[in-house]
């Protein structure tokens, strides 16, 4: 998928310069440089380079749940469908929240959230009880909760992990996918690739594909994110 770019845009860390938008030709790009851990593995700062690249495109002092305009400090980013659900951590799926519609949206979908805030404070909880049920039921009948707008399959030979996979088989993040994965026989999180497959985020469930021989798992794949290897 092609994710939505400004014409101008810069991300620093450390003062240095890891991602910016690039024009090539009529197409925007948005290109990644690598960094690298203590013991020498390629990472990338992924989840903090949406949420900048969100608050530039959809502004940093307004909630889109509530209106209301904030201070920065008051700010943060949430998923429109939440990543606890699968939704990926991409603009498309992300808006500027106050931090208290974020806490209140907590794991409800937009749709969800909105019907919750037209009940009374006594409603509510039932509500809530209600919609995480409704959750349950469908993931147990295999029913994707996210829209398949996002996603599509990607063989796991074909995927770059830039990480050493060697030390990470009983971490408490792989043993919590591995539970959701035994329960559901589906995967909790999708990943993400860059255009040559590059892996930008999701670590773990190749991880847990590689352990169960599988050959494809869901994928959001950017056409328009590059990571310059060396």
């Amino acid at each position: 998928m092609i994710i939505q770019l400004p014409n101008r845009f810069e991300f620093c860390e450390n003062g240095s310069l890891i991602a910016w938008v690039e024009k090539e030709g009529k197409n925007k790009i948005l290109k990644i440089l690598p960094q690298y851990d203590k013991k020498g593995n390629q990472y990338i700062d992924f989840r903090s380079i949406m949420t900048e690249l969100t608050y530039v495109l959809k502004g940093r002092n307004i909630c889109a749940y509530c209106g209301k305009e904030f201070n920065e400090s008051d700010m943060s980013v949430d998923h429109i469908y939440p990543y606890s659900l699968g939704g990926p951590t991409i603009p498309e799926n992300m808006v500027p929240s106050c931090k208290e519609c974020n806490e209140a949206k907590s794991n409800l979908t937009v749709e969800e959230y909105f019907r919750l805030k037209m009940l009374s404070i006594d409603q509510q909880e039932s509500f809530k009880k209600e919609i995480q049920k409704e959750h349950e039921e469908k993931l147990k009948k295999g029913i994707q909760i996210i829209p398949n707008v996002f996603f599509a399959e990607e063989k796991i030979g074909h995927i770059i992990v830039p990480m050493n996979m060697s030390d990470t088989f009983h971490s408490t993040s792989l043993k919590a996918i591995t539970k959701h994965y035994k329960m559901y026989q589906q995967y909790k999180y999708p990943i993400i690739v860059d255009s040559k497959n590059y892996l930008l985020d999701g670590f773990y469930t190749v991880i847990l594909a590689k352990k169960n021989h599988d050959t494809k798992v869901p994928a959001v794949k950017l056409e328009n994110v590059d990571v310059i290897l060396d």
